[in-house]
């Protein structure tokens, strides 16, 4: 009894009367009856334990009712130490009172009830320390008054804004579904353990028969039940009413906590795998085709890329916010079949660096950047901003394709190597096509087209073309114009459609 009080009084203290959680006298008195409660339930759920559901039901009331006695006792010689207008003889009585008065009265009470001749003179104490009580919640309530010292108005006002004991559970458990699964499956499976332990401690010590006297094989039990609940049935023939209770209650947690960490894990897959589908994983490809910006000559260069009988395998990856079903509809129809070209969708802003980093701009050989001129020129400084930082050998080339005759002029000025910038519409926009095959065609191509160059460029064989007219022969040549014919031996320039 000693320790007991000797232990409340700390707690009152630290709880309630150091960080000031009271204003008027009849505050603190409430607090000490609210501890009190509080240890009245504990001892209640221990009588459960030990000795039974009917005596712990008998008990209730006494215990409980006892307990808040002995904390309104306390509460009053607080209040008594507190008031700094009395003595100081009598705030000593009053500290002195709080610890010995809840004894004194514990003292007798259980003197009595260990009396086998004093269950009468028991009855009269609970009686009479009750009415008491009683009394002295009243006269408290009716006497209330502000303690001296004791600002109401800063107190309403810091308790105003400290979170009440419904907000507080509810803003960690906010916490934890915002820490994402991983958080979740940490407190399930640690919610999981810990049922098992308690639940096995329990069966090992009030019924240990059913488990050989061994701690281990009563948490494996405990495990098993819960892990799968067909092993439930042959309980009901051990007899013995805590191990079936214990293995109902690890069946039932099981049912609701195994679920939910399963349920956890799949929704944990089944958003990787969409993740994956929709094209936001980082590539490890090298020495591969970037396209930047999805158009119309992106799908033009592309089924340039896909002939058949390609060799080497040539990987090409197109990276835009376009829905992957657009992303599919721009590669050449016989895309599928080809084995010599790999290509590889991914969604992300071709502005955004962190997007241009998943697909490995760096390790690229080439880059193409397409579409409308304002997200390709965004694309094209975010690329010379992330390519500034390494080595120029050791970067990709890049080619700017552009729409605007003036957009590209302006572009090729603040451009500098490794960027080229070709208008779209125009006769330059072939070497990028010949570039991507061959290395060395760029060069050449610069060099024929010099200004006062007097070189003669072959670009294939002569052909058959007799049966058709120069009109339907223009069309074969899609990045080029026919400029003559050769006819019998002379150079024709320009000659007329038919």
């Amino acid at each position: 009894m000693l320790a007991d009080n000797a232990f409340k009084l700390p707690c009152l203290w630290a709880l309630v009367v150091r960080p000031r959680h009271y204003i008027n006298r009849y505050d603190l008195v409430i607090y000490a009856v609210g501890l009190g409660l509080g240890q009245g339930v504990m001892r209640v759920l221990t009588l459960f334990v030990e000795g039974g559901l009917l005596e712990a039901i008998a008990q209730s009331a006494t215990l409980v009712l006892m307990q808040m006695s002995y904390g309104l006792f306390m509460g009053r010689g607080l209040l008594t130490w507190l008031n700094r207008d009395l003595s100081p003889a009598r705030r000593h009585m009053g500290a002195a009172a709080a610890f010995l008065m809840p004894m004194l009265a514990q003292y007798v009470h259980g003197a009595l009830g260990r009396n086998p001749q004093g269950n009468e003179f028991q009855l009269l104490f609970e009686i009479a320390l009750l009415a008491l009580s009683g009394w002295a919640v009243n006269r408290l309530a009716l006497s209330n008054a502000p303690l001296p010292g004791v600002d109401a108005r800063a107190v309403l006002e810091r308790d105003s804004q400290r979170p009440t004991i419904r907000q507080r559970p509810a803003y960690r458990f906010d916490r934890l579904m915002a820490a994402g699964n991983a958080g979740l499956i940490g407190v399930l499976l640690a919610a999981c353990v810990a049922v098992v332990a308690a639940l096995g401690l329990l069966v090992y010590w009030k019924s240990p028969s059913t488990v050989n006297s061994k701690i281990s094989t009563a948490i494996w039990t405990i495990s098993m039940r819960m892990l799968d609940g067909g092993n439930l049935a042959p309980d009901w023939g051990t007899g013995s009413g805590v191990f079936v209770a214990a293995t109902v209650l690890s069946t039932l947690f099981g049912l609701i906590g195994l679920s939910s960490l399963i349920g956890i894990i799949g929704n944990m897959l089944d958003r990787k795998l969409e993740a994956m589908q929709s094209g936001r994983s980082r590539i490890l490809e090298r020495g591969h085709i970037l396209f930047l910006g999805c158009g119309e000559d992106a799908r033009a260069v592309l089924a340039r890329l896909a002939p058949a009988g390609r060799r080497r395998r040539l990987a090409v990856v197109l990276m835009d916010d376009l829905p992957r079903e657009q992303l599919e509809g721009i590669l050449p129809p016989a895309q599928p079949g080809r084995r010599g070209l790999h290509a590889i969708l991914r969604r992300g802003d071709i502005r955004d660096a962190q997007d241009l980093a998943r697909v490995n701009l760096l390790r690229a050989r080439h880059v193409v950047i397409s579409g409308d001129d304002e997200r390709a020129l965004s694309s094209a400084m975010a690329v010379r901003h992330l390519l500034s930082r390494h080595p120029r050998g050791s970067t990709p080339s890049v080619s700017l394709l552009l729409s605007g005759p003036g957009d590209r002029l302006r572009a090729a000025y603040y451009l500098p190597d490794p960027f080229r910038v070709y208008y779209a519409n125009d006769l330059s926009f072939a070497p990028i096509l010949r570039a991507l095959e061959d290395k060395h065609f760029l060069p050449v191509y610069s060099a024929l087209t010099a200004a006062g160059s007097g070189h003669e460029l072959t670009a294939e064989k002569p052909r058959l073309t007799a049966p058709a007219s120069l009109y339907s022969l223009a069309g074969d040549y899609r990045y080029s114009s026919v400029l003559g014919l050769l006819r019998a031996g002379q150079v024709v320039l320009h000659p007329q459609k038919d």
